[in-house]
């Protein structure tokens, strides 16, 4: 039975998949699906974090101690046991209220052309993307900030289920989905023609879904009209409000 809180564990994903291919106690297959389910898992995640990262997503926080004269920083993975890319940063920012509470995110030719040599050195207000897990902060820290912490908050690649008692990092309300998404990968590895059609028809719905949720999105920013925010739905009612007023003084 799946938990409250986190929902089907590695082992009842790929129990409910086995049944569905009508495959049940099939150890060669449950054996290929433990091997293939971390990187369906993340490939879900990529194409379809619209869905659940963006709002759910797997959060954590690292924090880079600055050194007087470096300029350039590794996301640590180890710190938080996963892995932190730059892309998934959301901010970095100082706590520390006599510096910058949140830096910029500027390409890294921008600051070449600012500082070629990158001799400028102060409190960094700045970052930008060397590679995959580098950023190079601007100015250079300088003595007077060394082993001030700045902390960088973003989203992280979700952990890899190596027991069967493990968990995906995907909220409970969607791995429905999720499994619907394992079970076509199956029937691709088994070589099955009908994953095509399935995949389409999945990837149908998650574009309807999709659409569905930016529509919400979009009527709740919508601006609304004086009336609407500060009328209550019984004096918008003109019947009502005859009635009503044929009461007041």
């Amino acid at each position: 039975m799946p938990s409250a809180v986190s929902g089907w564990n590695r082992g009842e994903i790929i129990d409910k998949v086995l049944d569905t291919l009508g495959r049940s106690g099939d150890v060669t297959l449950s054996t290929r699906l433990k091997e293939d389910i971390n990187l369906a898992q993340l490939d879900y995640w990529k194409r379809f974090d619209w869905k659940w990262g963006r709002k759910n997503g797997v959060q954590d926080s690292l924090s880079i101690t600055l050194v007087a004269g470096q300029g350039v920083y590794t996301l640590n993975a180890a710190e938080i046991g996963y892995e932190m890319r730059v892309a998934d940063v959301d901010k970095i920012y100082s706590i520390n209220t006599q510096y910058a509470s949140v830096l910029n995110k500027v390409d890294l030719r921008e600051i070449r052309l600012t500082d070629p040599s990158l001799q400028q050195q102060s409190f960094p207000d700045c970052y930008a993307a060397i590679d995959k897990n580098r950023i190079q902060l601007w100015p250079i820290p300088s003595t007077v900030v060394n082993g001030q912490i700045l902390y960088v908050d973003g989203k992280v690649m979700p952990t890899f289920m190596d027991d069967d008692a493990d968990y995906p990092d995907i909220p409970i309300e969607f791995q429905d989905a999720f499994i619907h998404y394992i079970t076509i990968l199956a029937y691709k590895r088994e070589n099955d023609p009908r994953w095509k059609d399935m995949l389409a028809d999945f990837e149908k719905s998650v574009r309807e879904d999709k659409q569905a949720d930016l529509a919400e999105v979009e009527s709740n920013l919508r601006m609304k009209w004086p009336e609407e925010e500060l009328n209550t739905g019984r004096n918008r009612d003109p019947e009502g409000q005859a009635w009503r007023s044929m009461f007041d003084d």
